[in-house]
């Protein structure tokens, strides 16, 4: 974790839209930590976050974690808002 003006940060990620790994007919917005060479190896480049609007200003959030032959189990839910 980095310091930061209003308390910490985690780890840096890119975003970009895709289809959903899970599922495939829904347009998500990726939350990818995989392709930054900074973060953990072990686990944090294993994860995969999915998230959609549900309600203007807030959004539904899968935590999916990516296992062999490109694969991913969902291991949990999350929500964030404006």
């Amino acid at each position: 974790m980095k310091d930061a003006v209003d308390g910490k940060l985690a780890f840096d990620f890119k975003t970009y839209n895709d289809a959903g790994k899970c599922d495939p007919d829904v347009q998500v917005m990726v939350i990818d930590y995989s392709d930054v060479g900074d973060n953990p190896r072990l686990i944090i480049r294993s994860i995969r976050d999915e998230l959609v609007q549900v309600v203007p200003g807030a959004y539904l959030g899968k935590i999916l974690f990516r296992m062999p032959q490109d694969r991913y189990e969902m291991i949990g839910f999350f929500a964030l808002r404006t």
